[in-house]
């Protein structure tokens, strides 16, 4: 919904716009998104970062493309309340906003908005990918997401932090394994080797 109006203030001195404008941060508290926010063509100094990721045990529902149905409204909230609390150690942190979500299990699509000075793209990455717990659990919430699919404005994580297709412990045991394999049977052959070679040496010193 957009809001047009105007603000009547009674003053002796010139009203500076932009501290209008601060003040009106707290309209984010009712759902007002802050980039929208404008007076006389002048808006907040925000930092934006563009931020995605998947859920992994949500099944995409086509209400979920209609901002106004209770299934996306519901589902945007939480997920909007869940990463509040995961970036809230950011005291620049003004608002949340979820804008799509697709199909694809359930991909989100949102921006995270910072008062200037703001932290780096890569931090934020990084403390949202801490955040998910052993379980793939979004800080403790009911959102299982793949925590290598986050991405803050255009910023993912590094090829060889991902998991790989085979765990590590895995690799570990095939690795023991294969050496056990070679390792074995060459403890087996060697004492007769040497016993062969020790025969044949004897042997020889005999028929001298």
């Amino acid at each position: 919904v957009d809001i047009n109006g105007n603000i009547f203030i009674k003053s002796d001195s010139h009203v500076d716009v932009h501290w209008i404008l601060k003040a009106l941060i707290g309209l984010s508290n009712v759902s007002v998104d802050l980039i929208s926010l404008s007076i006389n063509g002048s808006k907040l100094s925000l930092q934006v970062f563009p931020v995605s990721f998947l859920i992994t045990n949500r099944i995409f529902n086509e209400k979920m493309l209609d901002r106004s149905s209770v299934e996306r409204q519901n589902i945007a909230k939480d997920l909007s309340d869940t990463l509040t609390r995961i970036l809230g150690k950011y005291k620049n942190l003004l608002q949340v906003a979820i804008r799509k979500i697709t199909g694809g299990s359930l991909v989100c699509y949102g921006d995270v908005i910072f008062q200037q000075p703001a932290p780096s793209n890569k931090d934020v990455l990084q403390t949202l990918a801490f955040s998910v717990d052993p379980k793939d659990y979004l800080d403790s919430s009911s959102f299982q997401v793949d925590r290598f699919s986050f991405t803050v404005a255009g910023a993912g994580l590094e090829p060889s932090l991902k998991k790989s297709g085979v765990p590590v412990y895995v690799v570990v045991l095939i690795i023991t394994f294969l050496l056990a394999v070679i390792a074995v049977p060459t403890f087996l052959w060697l004492p007769k080797a040497l016993a062969r070679r020790g025969k044949i040496t004897i042997n020889r010193e005999s028929d001298a």
